[in-house]
């Protein structure tokens, strides 16, 4: 009996044992399903904070404003003093940098030297007819025509290429090149550098306006999509500038609009304290750059309304300050989605 009384003890002390852990999970349970309660209830509330929170984080600094108008007013004396738009026939002779490295012509070459495929090339080796680039293909232009921008080269229908030197505008020095060598340099240099990628994107910029030019007079080539326009009016077009030479000055003000944001870049993340997290500190480089370049473009256009002059109008700064604009703004509201909802999902597994 003494042996029975024992083995109904235990057991009774383990049911007890039980009883009491189910009735602590069912408080610490039921704890927890009103602390989840009122955290949802409170969502919209959780929300608001954290999106306040992240806005303070990628706030300006007093120093990084400074910057800001820095960069607007660098942009702003870009225009005037070095890109502003010409007026017909003030184009010089002088503005063709001679590359001696092949495959690798500088922003500034690409900028403004003539369109490498857009000449006819007669030498004792090498004839090329005013129609024979395949640039000049509507299809195959922007991809083998950014191409032979970005590399300084001309490639035929044979899919034969030349590296072309320039000299003045009236000197040209081809020699033969390799066609996939074209290709690939292009394609290292889309994958490289920002520097580099920039070189591309000039390219890509130069040969979309060259499309639908059928002139090789670099000082009489309409601009892309006028050849449908009546005559007189194109001949009124030629005397703003809007010719070959205004195509040039619209590559180069986005060439040094870039170069501008670029370094401008490079100087803020040389001030990075390496405790901000480096993707929001991203954000606040961006913000500089596109608030600055919004800034100058709303001045450029200010004066060109009040002018009416074309030679005023930053073409090239104004689409890189719509560019930086549209994807800025996804970039931030990515980052912004990615840390607010991570920071809600981190407090609800807290609870």
């Amino acid at each position: 009996m003494d042996r029975f009384d024992e083995i109904l003890n235990k057991h009774f002390e383990r049911c007890q044992h039980t009883k009491d852990n189910i009735q602590r999970d069912s408080i610490v349970l039921g704890n927890r399903a009103r602390n989840v309660a009122d955290f949802l209830r409170d969502t919209s509330n959780t929300l608001s904070e954290l999106d306040k929170e992240f806005e303070a984080r990628i706030g300006l600094s007093a120093s990084e404003v400074k910057l800001l108008f820095i960069v607007a007013a660098m942009q702003v004396l870009r225009h005037v003093f070095v890109t502003k738009f010409p007026l017909s026939g003030n184009s010089s002779n002088n503005d063709n940098i001679v590359e001696g490295d092949l495959y690798n012509p500088s922003v500034y070459s690409i900028s403004y030297n003539p369109v490498p495929y857009d000449l006819a090339l007669d030498s004792t080796e090498i004839h090329i007819g005013p129609w024979d680039a395949l640039a000049h293909d509507p299809i195959c232009s922007l991809i083998i025509g950014t191409a032979n921008i970005a590399t300084s080269t001309l490639t035929n229908y044979n899919f034969e290429s030349f590296h072309i030197t320039f000299i003045d505008e009236s000197t040209i020095t081809p020699q033969p090149a390799e066609t996939y060598l074209v290709l690939m340099h292009t394609i290292q240099k889309l994958c490289g550098s920002n520097s580099d990628r920039m070189k591309v994107a000039t390219a890509f910029f130069k040969s979309l306006l060259y499309l639908k030019t059928d002139s090789l007079d670099d000082k009489n080539i309409p601009f892309p999509t006028a050849l449908s326009i009546d005559e007189k009016y194109i001949s009124k077009l030629d005397l703003y500038g809007v010719e070959t030479s205004g195509i040039k000055k619209v590559s180069q003000q986005v060439a040094y609009t870039t170069l501008i944001n670029y370094l401008a870049s490079i100087y803020h993340y040389s001030l990075y304290d390496g405790v901000t997290d480096e993707v929001l500190y991203r954000i606040k480089t961006e913000k500089i750059i596109t608030y600055s370049n919004i800034i100058a473009s709303s001045i450029n256009l200010a004066v060109f309304e009040r002018t009416k002059e074309i030679k005023n109008l930053d073409l090239g700064g104004i689409s890189v300050a719509i560019y930086k604009t549209i994807t800025n703004v996804k970039f931030i509201k990515q980052v912004k989605r990615d840390f607010v909802l991570g920071k809600y999902n981190s407090m609800f597994a807290d609870l």
